[in-house]
């Protein structure tokens, strides 16, 4: 009797123990205790593992080495870009000269002041040239500067003066401006381009004529504003007149010199006048040290 009594508590506990870890109520054999908590830690080890191998495949993209970490880039906002490019415009080469004459306190110190003549004087319009009596007013590029490979554009407008009148500019000239390259924007609307050189036998100025007077749709009329833009590169001029190329010509006796403005009053017309007002000499590349 005692036997049966002990026998049914014992199924009795099994039971209970089974209904606590959700188990079915089909008889088996229960394992010790210390057993049962490696079983419960060993399951809870493969979900870990299970979890783990299935971070990995969530981060690392198939045909990827898991150890190997994903590139990390990031799309600019568009405000970003702008400031890049901005950076990037910020930081290219200043030009080597530049003066539009908008301000008084940042004019470059240029020659003023009147004789009987000549004119010179500055103002938010610009630098103004008058020759009168017949004679040439030259007015250089303020300090003494020497350029020689360049890109320079000045918008001038011809004020006043007939077909025996210029003005111009001279390029890479020694300091008398004995030698050097001419460009002359005639009052009859044509221009021309030449080479001054020094003849020391005959002690006066030689020129060479590249380009003789010539006529040019490109070229506004007296009274109208024209841009002009030079580019002197090694052995190579090239003129542009309002946006279109007129001439391209190569010559090496000068390499370097001064820039200079003139006007030049003729024998027919009581004065020869102009105005420049804007003046910008940028670098470029020398064709000795291009690839």
């Amino acid at each position: 009797m005692e036997k049966e009594k002990s026998g049914n508590l014992r199924k009795h506990a099994v039971q209970s123990k089974r209904n606590m870890i959700g188990e079915d109520t089909q008889q088996i054999d229960t394992p010790p205790q210390g057993k049962r908590h490696r079983l419960i830690f060993s399951i809870i080890g493969v979900c870990l593992l299970l979890l783990l191998v299935g971070g990995s495949i969530y981060f690392f993209p198939p045909g990827r080495a898991s150890n190997e970490i994903p590139d990390k880039k990031t799309t600019p906002s568009p405000s970003q870009a702008q400031l890049t490019a901005t950076a990037t415009a910020l930081s290219g080469p200043q030009p080597l000269f530049e003066d539009d004459f908008s301000d008084a306190k940042t004019y470059k110190g240029w020659f003023t002041g009147s004789t009987d003549d000549y004119k010179r004087s500055i103002g938010p319009q610009g630098l103004s040239l008058t020759a009168l009596n017949h004679k040439f007013l030259i007015e250089s590029l303020p300090p003494s500067s020497t350029f020689d490979d360049f890109l320079m554009t000045t918008e001038f407008t011809f004020q006043q003066g007939d077909a025996n009148d210029s003005l111009g500019i001279y390029l890479r000239g020694d300091g008398n401006l004995d030698h050097d390259y001419r460009i002359d924007i005639h009052g009859d609307n044509t221009y021309s381009v030449s080479k001054e050189s020094w003849d020391d036998q005959s002690r006066s100025q030689q020129i060479t004529y590249f380009i003789q007077r010539k006529q040019s749709s490109a070229l506004h009329p007296m009274g109208q504003k024209n841009i002009v833009d030079i580019l002197m590169q090694g052995t190579t001029l090239m003129l542009t007149i309002n946006g279109i190329q007129v001439e391209t010509f190569d010559d090496s006796d000068y390499s370097k010199g001064q820039i200079a403005f003139f006007v030049s009053n003729g024998v027919t017309s009581s004065q020869s006048s102009a105005l420049f007002n804007k003046i910008v000499v940028n670098p470029v590349e020398s064709l000795k040290n291009a690839p």
